[in-house]
């Protein structure tokens, strides 16, 4: 089990997503533990339904420059708390058969949420994917004032659309079985 820490900054239906606070460890895990998306930066524009994001995909920096994803989400009934604010149960099936699981809250109007999932009628404070074994929880809000110079899209790397990225790590993940898979989905979301 491996415990990261990312900001999730949101201002005028913007939102900016990335690295947080450190984790300090004795033992440091692998880089095969870390997995390829714990540097990601995700800028979202959510009344232009686009996003920018930048990846480090093994060893390469790329810009994925592309529109927001279509996710069909069933709401459901079922409520929790998260950071203190009450959030409803949402589901969905990405990429074909990957399933996800949210947690959103209304108390925020901004429709974003971590890694740029968007597209429920509040903020995301709660994001489980279990076939990767990946989990985002809010542990705490902060108000304060977000400049809107602090929202702004990251501009390092190779610049490409979801589509070419897709086609890019299939090719390089051809003949990696089930691991490909797992590794071209958790650079993808």
């Amino acid at each position: 089990m491996r415990t990261s820490y990312f900001d999730l900054s949101f201002a005028n239906n913007k939102t900016l997503f990335k690295s947080g606070r450190e984790v300090v460890t004795a033992q440091q895990p692998p880089d095969w533990i870390v997995g390829p998306a714990s540097q990601n930066i995700v800028f979202s524009d959510i009344t232009h339904q686009s996003f920018t994001s930048q990846k480090d995909v093994f060893g390469t920096g790329y810009l994925v420059v592309d529109s927001l994803k279509k996710i069909d989400w069933k709401i459901t009934n079922e409520t929790r708390t998260i950071a203190g604010l009450e959030c409803r149960k949402a589901t969905a099936v990405i990429m074909d058969s990957l399933f996800i699981v949210a947690f959103y809250t209304d108390q925020i109007l901004v429709a974003g949420g971590p890694e740029g999932f968007t597209g429920l009628p509040g903020m995301i404070l709660g994001l489980a994917v279990p076939r990767l074994h990946t989990t985002w929880f809010a542990t705490r809000l902060t108000l304060s004032d977000v400049k809107e110079t602090d929202l702004v899209p990251p501009k390092k790397g190779k610049k490409l659309s979801c589509q070419e990225l897709k086609l890019l790590l299939q090719k390089a993940t051809k003949d990696w079985g089930r691991s490909g898979s797992r590794d071209t989905w958790q650079i993808m979301i």
